[in-house]
């Protein structure tokens, strides 16, 4: 995820269509291309689909019924019901409709992800599989002040106990706001009080913006990929239970263990490091 601000992005590249054409009649076309595509930044990028009647978070095709969303399936989580919420000073978080974050994305990821020219990765094609997966799985947050949509993020849980922020951007205009904290905080808190162990997510080893964030929310590097879809790729896991970090910590890590300093839980039964004053700064 790139820092979501000029964005600050998160996940891979954009949704969709072309701005200003109508969703519905936009021809087939792969969600991580704008059509030049930009580069994933946090999470996987959103893939294509059609938008007619879609919606996020829940919410019915034109008030019509339809089967729950995972969030909801898995851990009776229904967005819906959980926001709006504040998310910064003046702006709030609601459900979005993914006609609203493809426009978004048209017409703001291939600048706010620096796409310059044709992308050097696979544009996959829209398929009816992608639009039912956006349907059924997808959890698509916006952003707003006042009237002015000023970012986005796509989410979806990956198993019974895994949440994964897949893609999201915040105008650069917007981006010293602390929009993306006070969101995942929000996420940590939700997450947390149904039962989901973890909080994972993606990004550019260069986007360093974005990484210096994750670590002061205190997210723990968890692997690296490779994809003909999205390049390099740096996995990041927010540990909402704290008997799986400390399996995490104790199994696959050496040295300081300053998730546990956090926590009180000195590994030596020494009083915690200085350096723990640094993370503790970062980590309001």
């Amino acid at each position: 995820m790139g820092v979501l601000g000029g964005a600050v992005e998160i996940g891979g590249g954009p949704v969709v269509g072309v701005l200003g054409e109508d969703p519905s009649e936009a021809p087939a076309r792969s969600l991580v291309g704008v059509p030049a595509q930009a580069p994933a930044a946090f999470g996987t990028s959103v893939s294509g689909t059609s938008v007619s009647g879609a919606c996020g978070c829940g919410l019915g095709q034109r008030g019509k019924s339809r089967r729950l969303r995972l969030s909801e399936e898995f851990w009776g989580l229904s967005w819906e019901h959980e926001l709006p919420a504040p998310a910064a000073d003046g702006i709030h978080v609601e459900c979005a409709s993914l006609e609203t974050t493809m426009q978004f994305i048209a017409a703001h990821y291939a600048d706010l992800f620096e796409a310059e020219g044709e992308s050097p990765f696979l544009a996959e094609e829209m398929t009816k599989a992608k639009g039912r997966y956006y349907e059924l799985a997808a959890d698509l947050f916006a952003f707003r002040e006042g009237d002015q949509l000023v970012g986005v993020i796509v989410a979806n849980p990956t198993d019974w106990n895994s949440y994964y922020v897949r893609s999201g951007a915040i105008l650069r205009s917007h981006r010293s706001r602390g929009i993306v904290k006070h969101f995942f905080e929000l996420l940590f808190d939700r997450l947390g009080r149904h039962g989901v162990a973890r909080l994972e997510t993606e990004t550019s080893p260069s986007n360093l913006m974005v990484v210096r964030m994750l670590n002061s929310l205190q997210f723990n590097m968890t692997g690296t990929s490779l994809s003909e879809r999205w390049g390099a790729m740096t996995r990041f896991t927010r540990f909402l239970n704290p008997e799986a970090e400390d399996v995490f910590l104790d199994q696959f890590c050496t040295g300081p263990r300053y998730q546990k300093q956090l926590r009180g839980q000195s590994t030596s039964g020494q009083q915690p490091h200085p350096g723990d004053k640094f993370c503790r700064a970062h980590s309001r």
